[in-house]
């Protein structure tokens, strides 16, 4: 977790160039942004009189800086739920659909995993998602449908590398 809170801190340096490559930085962009919005919420309530103070803050309790990305992670692990749902009951049907979706809602690593501020529940998420969209553009005509599928791959790589093989869907699908 902290590898990822400490990098999006470190974009308030001035720079937005990670300082390690573990992970994909689109995760520590997105709560980059979040920390921006918490500082001028903060700053306008008078909580952070400067920038200064903001950082120290950090310091004096980090809660609320895992807390944006532990909530924010949870909400992508809930959305999988219905996502796996949707794409369950229409190439399967309604019990085994809810089977599905009760087998991801109760997964051990899926549950564990959306408690901390780590890429693997927001990479789960946009594969499902691009599952969904690949689905869907079987049953469509056009290219569009097979670019957003291919964008949510691509997003989903920005959030963790092992997302690029769900490209292989993208694939398959076609």
């Amino acid at each position: 977790e902290s590898i990822v809170v400490r990098q999006a801190l470190a974009y308030g340096a001035g720079t937005l160039k990670p300082y390690t490559f573990i992970y994909p930085p689109l995760y520590s962009y997105i709560l980059f942004a979040f920390y921006g919005a918490y500082y001028v919420l903060g700053h306008l309530a008078g909580a952070f009189p400067n920038v200064a103070e903001f950082a120290i803050s950090y310091f004096v309790d980090p809660t609320p800086f895992y807390w944006m990305g532990r909530i924010l992670t949870a909400l992508l692990g809930g959305a999988a739920v219905p996502l796996t749902y949707a794409i369950a009951v229409r190439a399967y049907g309604r019990k085994p659909a809810l089977a599905a979706a009760a087998l991801l809602a109760f997964s051990h690593l899926h549950v564990t995993h959306s408690h901390y501020v780590l890429t693997d529940v927001p990479m789960t998420f946009l594969v499902v998602l691009a599952a969904y969209l690949v689905q869907r553009a079987m049953a469509r005509d056009g290219l569009r449908p097979w670019l957003e599928a291919g964008l949510a791959i691509g997003v989903g790589a920005a959030m963790k590398y092992l997302a690029a093989l769900g490209g292989l869907m993208v694939l398959v699908g076609v």
